[in-house]
Parts: structure tokens; C-alpha cells; sequence
């Protein structure tokens, strides 16, 4: 076995220290280029995500709109019938009276910018009528 001197173990510890500082600067580089890299990807990306998330939320919206619009549609055209002389099960007043609710709520959530005067009459002669055929038992 060979001797090991003071000027190998010196060699060898500065060898040691250029490796670790090589180690140190390529990983320090190597964060900086990936992060470099992908940055631009990623925000690309996150403002994808938001012009998707926009059109999910205005889509949304859209939905729930057409909904009210549809049943504020079935309360004028139950109304109609009603104003007619149309006799109706208690199931479908029932039904309809859904319809009343979900509407109201989303002309109360939505107040300003739903437009809600259009049918507050219909939706008091609908409860009128079934009141008058609850207690006097006049459903079809």
C-alpha cells in the first residue's frame, strides 16, 4: 500500500470542492434554464385555463337564464289555459308551481339584471286558482 500524503489529501479535497461547486452551479443553472423553458408554457397555459374557466362561467350563466326563460314560459302558457277555462290536475299545478319557484329565484339572485315584471300576474292567478281548486277540490 502506498503512502498518502498531506498534498494528496489536499489534491483530493480540492478536487472534492471543484465537484461540489460544479454540482452547485449546474444545478443552480439547470433550475434557471428549465424555469426559463417552461415559464412561458406555463403561463400560457394558466391564461388558457382562465379564458376556459370564463367561457364554463358565461356558459353557465346562459344555462340558467334559459332556464328561467323557459319556465316563465310555462307559467304565461299555464296562465293562458287557466284564463281559458282550462281545468288542470294537481300535479301539474304542482308542477308549474316549481317552475314559479326556481323562477323566483333567479330573478331574485339576479335582480337588475333579469328583467322580472313579466309575468307577476300569471304567477298570482296560478296560486288564486289553486287555492280556489284546493278548497273547493275542483282539480282535474
Amino acid at each position: 500500500m502506498e503512502n498518502i500524503t498531506i498534498a494528496d489529501v489536499g489534491m483530493f479535497v480540492t478536487f472534492l470542492v471543484a465537484l461540489i461547486s460544479g454540482i452547485a452551479f449546474l444545478k443552480k443553472n439547470l433550475k434557471d434554464w428549465i424555469q426559463s423553458a417552461v415559464k412561458p408554457d406555463m403561463d400560457s397555459l394558466h391564461e388558457t385555463m382562465d379564458k376556459m374557466q370564463t367561457s364554463i362561467d358565461t356558459i353557465r350563466e346562459d344555462r340558467l337564464r334559459d332556464k328561467a326563460d323557459d319556465a316563465r314560459r310555462r307559467i304565461l302558457l299555464f296562465n293562458d289555459e287557466l284564463l281559458r277555462g282550462v281545468k288542470h290536475s294537481k300535479e301539474h299545478f304542482d308542477n308549474v308551481l316549481l317552475d314559479v319557484n326556481e323562477y323566483t329565484k333567479y330573478c331574485k339572485k339576479h335582480d337588475g339584471d333579469y328583467e322580472n315584471a313579466k309575468c307577476v300576474l300569471a304567477i298570482a292567478e296560478i296560486k288564486r286558482c289553486y287555492a280556489v281548486c284546493e278548497a273547493e277540490g275542483k282539480f282535474l
